[in-house]
């Protein structure tokens, strides 16, 4: 294609130095001729020769160059320049296809390719975001592609739907008053328009394809737009199919989704009341067993103990421990706590945690970094099961990092989620790809000396509030661990600060001061 294009342009070109270089050998005989019948025998002036040229090459430029594209139109390349056949073959193909994507990009290819223009947009009605969102796009920058857009009732939609028919760029504006002619000129400079085609299912523009100027800047001719027209019309249904077919390819994955989740909502339900069962026969039990050997450590002075008595019941102290500790986080697990909900302050949430931790960071030098948004609506739940939930993730990614690493914990209010967004990244080793699929199951742990509990715990607390958590990690590379609070729509933001706190350094007693920002101080 691209060799053949090249081929046109050179005969072209060639073609019109022969009818230049004919026309002005023609002058200079009649010029010749002219000056014989002449009295008075003129002398051979080149300078007047090449001047008489040059003026008939620049007044004759143009109407030669009108002249030769008529003829390469119209009879030496017509099957070329008439591409009705290449787009009644390409329609075969959309027609059926049911790849959304697949469609976009045939289409955009297809016609980039017949027609040589630089920008060609295909957008496609979205019914979620309500507004006409890229297909596919040809020769546009990512900068242009994310302000694509276009409002169901936009000035544009209304026009096509009012015509039906592909629209002109510049019969539009002339056509309008000078605002509307400013609003329009706007729109076809956005998506570098020439023209503009709509694509019809019923009585609803449910997408439209957009082409620049032609190579050789002449306007689209009626039969062409005529042409574009009947492709459009022929694509609808395929458009419509593709469409159909990605929505419900769409509701299965979620479907699938739901389905998992109530998969692990059956699951989560069997191991809550074993849950709740251990923690209150096995924990007070424990407990018990701990306090008496504890005890008589205390007293072993009095109760003579043997030196192997003495380590049997430090093992015990020790074992009990680790037993009510797993009671512990089954405890949070449950749903049984007696805790009444209270507004959640997640900077004293966080700050309490790091607190407890200060001690191992500043050891190890490790740098936290918060950003905590100054005006998160205020919702409500149970303060200590939060806390347990910041501190399973904190602690991990203490764990994880390395001396000098970084750990950032994020809380931010998504205004089009409606949700809050608190995320915990780190830089430490990350999990490998073949455990990210078991880091929510109880007792998986790749550590020594660890429960296994940690983020079986946190995902079931972040659940019982409605939200949802994931983990994107990679070995080496680090970890990011988020989670989406949703806020019901009655609650209101409140401003407790004043001003956003941005990587802010830890200075708890104890804990690691960034040497920099202390000499800066």
């Amino acid at each position: 294609m691209l060799y053949l294009r090249k081929r046109k342009i050179a005969l072209k070109k060639g073609l019109m130095l022969l009818a230049l270089f004919f026309l002005s050998v023609a002058i200079l005989q009649i010029k010749t001729i002219c000056f014989s019948f002449l009295p008075i025998k003129s002398s051979v002036n080149h300078a007047a020769d090449v001047g008489i040229v040059i003026l008939v090459c620049l007044i004759t430029y143009k109407p030669i160059e009108q002249f030769v594209n008529y003829l390469f139109r119209e009879f030496f390349f017509k099957k070329g320049i008439g591409f009705h056949t290449q787009l009644i073959h390409s329609t075969n193909h959309l027609v059926s296809c049911l790849d959304l994507k697949e469609f976009s990009n045939f289409l955009v290819n297809t016609l980039s390719d017949l027609l040589h223009v630089k920008y060609v947009a295909f957008l496609i009605y979205d019914q979620k975001q309500k507004e006409f969102v890229p297909g596919a796009l040809a020769g546009f920058n990512f900068r242009e592609t994310r302000k694509i857009r276009f409002e169901k009732d936009s000035p544009l939609i209304n026009k096509l739907r009012e015509s039906s028919f592909p629209v002109l760029r510049f019969d539009v504006l002339k056509r309008v008053s000078w605002p509307e002619a400013s609003r329009f000129n706007t729109d076809f400079e956005l998506l570098r328009a020439q023209v503009v085609i709509p694509v019809f299912y019923g009585e609803e523009v449910i997408g439209f394809i957009t082409l620049s100027s032609k190579p050789s800047h002449l306007p689209y001719l009626p039969h062409e737009l005529k042409l574009l027209h009947d492709f459009s019309g022929r694509i609808s249904f395929g458009l419509e199919n593709a469409i159909r077919f990605n929505e419900m390819k769409q509701r299965y994955e979620e479907l699938k989704d739901f389905q998992s989740r109530l998969v692990h909502s059956n699951k989560f339900s069997a191991i809550e009341q074993l849950a709740t069962g251990i923690a209150h026969e096995i924990h007070n039990p424990l407990t018990i067993i701990s306090g008496k050997a504890q005890m008589l450590l205390l007293n072993r002075d009095k109760n003579f103990l043997t030196a192997k008595a003495e380590e049997d019941l430090k093992m015990i102290v020790q074992q009990t421990t680790r037993a009510a500790e797993i009671t512990r986080k089954l405890l949070v697990f449950s749903k049984s706590s007696p805790e009444q909900k209270a507004p959640l302050s997640f900077r004293e949430i966080i700050d309490d945690t790091f607190e407890l931790i200060s001690y191992q960071t500043s050891i190890d030098h490790v740098r936290i970094i918060k950003e905590i948004s100054p005006n998160l609506p205020a919702i409500k739940g149970h303060v200590e099961e939060f806390r347990e939930v910041f501190l399973n993730l904190i602690l991990n990614a203490v764990q994880s990092v390395e001396r000098d690493g970084v750990i950032k914990v994020l809380v931010d209010y998504s205004e089009r989620d409606q949700s809050i967004e608190i995320k915990v990244e780190d830089s430490g080793c990350g999990i490998k790809k073949e455990h990210l699929s078991s880091v929510f199951d109880p007792f998986f742990t790749t550590k020594q000396n660890s429960l296994g509990l940690g983020l079986f715990v946190t995902q079931r607390v972040v659940q019982r509030n409605g939200g949802y958590i994931t983990i994107e990690s990679e070995a080496y590379k680090g970890t990011e661990v988020t989670i989406l609070l949703p806020v019901p729509e009655t609650n209101e933001k409140q401003p407790i600060f004043s001003t956003p706190v941005f990587d802010e350094k830890v200075s708890y007693q104890g804990a690691y001061i960034d040497q920099n920002q202390s000499k800066e101080e």
